[in-house]
């Protein structure tokens, strides 16, 4: 592969032409994981910044993948870590349970921990929903990051963890301070109870910081989902 792309640029390949998905060849490389063609149209001058019609930057598109080495390698060459069209490469990778790159990407002093993408969901809103746990113990253990940040639905990822049923998700969330105090039906023990069925109330109501006006606003919550 890298043999054939030295070939192309030796008779003038154009770097900076895309597909119809406006795939450029750094993205497409970097998005397959391409380590050595990445280098090579790095040196050759590829623009970092292009994003495709999905508005994925190579870094995006790396990040999403999985392809640590190559993350690197664009972080290195200055790739913009906060670069977002909807999600940032910090959301990518967490949403997908890419730990190594959490960790490089939370390493760089210009991240933006609560960035947020187009439903207000954060990194770790995404990581507690599919239930990565290594990913939820970076992020929470960097000082930076609210763990209690709402989305749009004002569904905080305690509640994400709790609906999509990743008790051990909620374990760990709580254990670091993570509550479900809030304004709306969401942020209630009982709901998150409802939504755990298979755990104990007791568990839940144990592990939560419980204040009596929760009991009568968490009562309305559940009697709306049964209804």
């Amino acid at each position: 592969m890298s043999k054939l792309s030295k070939l192309l640029l030796e008779k003038g390949a154009d770097l900076t032409v895309a597909n119809n998905g406006g795939w450029t060849p750094l993205n497409l490389a970097s998005n397959n994981g391409h380590i050595e063609v990445v280098k090579l149209l790095l040196e050759e001058g590829a623009d970092l910044t292009v994003a495709n019609n999905y508005g994925l930057t190579p870094l995006n598109s790396a990040a999403n993948k999985g392809h640590i080495d190559v993350v690197k390698l664009l972080v290195e060459n200055g790739a913009d870590v906060t670069a977002a069209n909807g999600s940032t490469p910090l959301i990518r990778a967490s949403s997908n349970g890419h730990d190594k790159i959490v960790s490089l990407l939370l390493a760089q002093q210009n991240v933006d921990l609560q960035f947020s993408d187009a439903n207000g969901r954060t990194a770790l809103s995404w990581a507690a929903a599919k239930g990565h746990k290594t990913v939820i113990e970076l992020l929470i253990a960097d000082k930076r990051f609210d763990g209690n940040s709402q989305d749009d639905t004002g569904l905080a990822p305690l509640m994400w963890a709790s609906q999509k049923s990743q008790d051990s998700v909620v374990e760990l969330l709580v254990q670091h301070g993570c509550c479900i105090h809030g304004n709306n039906r969401y942020s209630f023990f009982l709901r998150i109870a409802l939504f755990m069925m298979h755990k104990a109330f007791e568990e839940i109501a144990a592990a939560m910081r419980f204040e009596t006006d929760d009991f009568t606003l968490g009562l309305v919550g559940l009697f709306k989902e049964i209804e």
